[in-house]
């Protein structure tokens, strides 16, 4: 949600009180005062969150030489922030 709450309708999801009213709809996401995340931004924001991780656990595991064949291989690790 952080990526949202600087821009327009969403900077009210700052107020904690605000943003409890919150009600699923459709798959997605809703506020009382019609700001919502559709169930297909969450779904890729899962998926990009997954893949980070993934990726994470992977270099790390090349940085040790311990990938799953012996072999180390470095991997480069994108950021979150080049995925908003």
């Amino acid at each position: 949600m952080k990526p949202y709450l600087d821009r327009g309708v969403f900077k009210e999801l700052r107020n904690e009180n605000y943003f409890r009213k919150v009600r699923v709809i459709f798959g997605g996401v809703e506020w009382p005062h019609k700001q919502d995340l559709s169930a297909e931004t969450l779904y890729a924001r899962a998926v990009i969150q997954r893949t980070i991780k993934s990726l994470q656990r992977t270099s790390t595991a090349a940085m040790r030489g311990s990938d799953r064949r012996g072999l180390a291989r470095p991997h480069k690790v994108k950021t979150y922030e080049r995925y908003c």
